[in-house]
Formats: C-alpha cells, structure tokens, sequence
C-alpha cells in the first residue's frame, strides 16, 4: 500500500512540475562549491595572497565577477611562483566558476582542465572525479552534450557498439565516484548524465539515469538533489510526450491522404516540419537549463 501511495504521489508530483515547467529552471542546479576562502588557504604562504583570495570571494558573492576573477590571478601567479599545487588548484576553481558566471565557458574549461591534471598530480582521486563532472556540465553549456557524457561515463563498448545496460569506464566521474564511494559525486553524475542524455533526445536513457540517482537519494533527508532530479526527470517526461505527439500528428497526416500519388511529398514535407519542431523543443530545453546539477 506505502509502495502505491509513493508512486500516486510521484506521478502528481511530475505532472505539477510538467504545468509549471514555463515557470521554472527545470535542469540541474549548478553553482557547484563555493569560491573558497582563507579557511582553505595554507597559512605558510604570502598574507597578501590569502587577502587577494579572501577579496576575490567577496566580490565574487557580491556579484563582481571581473574584479574577483582580477584578485585570484594575482592570487594564481603567487601560489605558482612557490609550487603551491593545493592552493594553485583551489583558485582555479574558483577562477573557473567565476568564467562561468561571464559565460566565457572556453576559459572555465581550460581552468577545469588545469585544476583535473593537479588533482591528479596530488593523488586525490575523488577531487578528478568531481572536476570530470564539472568539466561536462561546462561541455554541456557549450551544448557538447557527447563530449560530457563521454566525461561523465563513457560507456564500454563492445564490437563498435555500446554494450547494453550500460557500464561507465572506471576512469570517468561516475565510475571514480562509484569506486570511491562518492555518493554526492555520483548523484551528481547520474543528474548531469541524464541531462545530457536529455539533451540529446535520448529520452529513455536520461530517465534510467535520472531514476538511478533518485533511488540513491530515496530515504535521505538531502531535498535539494532530490528536487534538482525531479524537476530533470519532469522536464524529460515533458519533451518524450511532446515528441510523441508530434509523430502521432505525423502518422495521421499520412493516414488522412486519399491519393496515394500525394503520399511521397507529404511524407517528406511532414518530415521537415517534424524535425523543425523536435529541434525547436530541444532548443527551448538547452535555453531552460542556464545551469546544470553540482556537488556541494
């Protein structure tokens, strides 16, 4: 009865989220870790370094993206200068929210690039796997929906064709996240892998991932992920039945012609409308997700 319950109040919960999707951001929530501060700054270095990163942090939360991006490359070149990889790491995060945030996503991704090859260096397995992650959320923007799944999972192959279900290579973020026990990383692979999907028009692929991530959050207190899914896995239920209904107008178009000489045109005009429209739809989607599920 409890398990009945549970799916009457899912199913309200996606056709609310369907009435409301011009209203709401229904993609993934992305401001991923906060600009890091002085609490993460190593006390052996420059006090003048710390206080650039420190002035960077505010004017970042007050919205000064240019002159935070100013006082944490003045930062950068300090913490470079005495081999500092931890902290060298640290403000390139926190650079590459702040090029995020001007939508200069080239320079994020570069900055993402950097900060994966020093974690590496560091041995911090968890930290690429989370910054693999938010390197595809960046390709995802740049609407490089493959290139971030192939990030985010990269599924095996077999004989040149995707072996079925599904298995993540051990060295994308879902699969270092799943090795090293990552849960909030691997939720937030799972959300950012089926938006990619999504984006791809690959419906039923982006649910399984999507539903993936819910059951990991099923009896936890952690609402934000689960409404950051929810609203994914509503705005996926809302493009499938949308294209549904585009190729059921297509069919009936076909059906309602009486000269069979008129079928070829028909058809093909028909499709390019259809094709229009699904573009349109897949448009509209990319523009509704500005941002993109993180880890916190």
């Amino acid at each position: 009865m409890r398990l009945i319950l549970r799916q009457i109040y899912r199913r309200h919960l996606l056709g609310l989220l369907f009435l409301t999707s011009l209203i709401l951001n229904l993609g993934l929530g992305h401001f991923a870790f906060p600009p890091q501060g002085n609490g993460q700054i190593a006390t052996a270095q420059p006090t003048n370094a710390n206080q650039l990163v420190q002035q960077g942090v505010d004017r970042y939360q007050a919205g000064d993206f240019k002159s935070a991006i100013e006082s944490w490359q003045i930062a950068l070149t300090t913490y470079q200068t005495n081999n500092d990889r931890p902290n060298t790491a640290i403000i390139l995060e926190n650079l590459a929210r702040a090029y995020q945030q001007l939508g200069q996503l080239d320079q994020a991704l570069d900055a993402w690039q950097q900060v994966a090859s020093l974690y590496r260096q560091l041995g911090d397995t968890q930290k690429v796997g989370r910054i693999l992650t938010e390197t595809a959320q960046t390709h995802h923007k740049l609407g490089q929906h493959r290139r971030a799944i192939a990030l985010l999972c990269n599924p095996r192959t077999e004989n040149n064709e995707v072996k079925q279900p599904l298995q993540c290579q051990e060295q994308s973020a879902l699969g270092i996240a799943q090795r090293q026990g990552d849960r909030p990383g691997e939720i937030t692979a799972l959300g950012s892998l089926g938006n990619a999907y999504q984006a791809q028009g690959e419906y039923d692929q982006a649910m399984a991932w999507l539903e993936q991530g819910l059951a990991m959050i099923e009896g936890t207190d952690n609402s934000s992920y689960q409404a950051n899914l929810l609203n994914s896995l509503g705005n996926t239920y809302a493009s499938r039945a949308q294209l549904n209904r585009i190729r059921a107008n297509f069919r009936n178009n076909i059906l309602v012609q009486s000269q069979p000489q008129n079928v070829q045109s028909l058809t093909i005009s028909v499709f390019k409308k259809v094709n229009a429209q699904h573009r349109s739809s897949l448009d509209s989607a990319k523009f509704s997700r500005k941002s993109v599920f993180s880890t916190s």
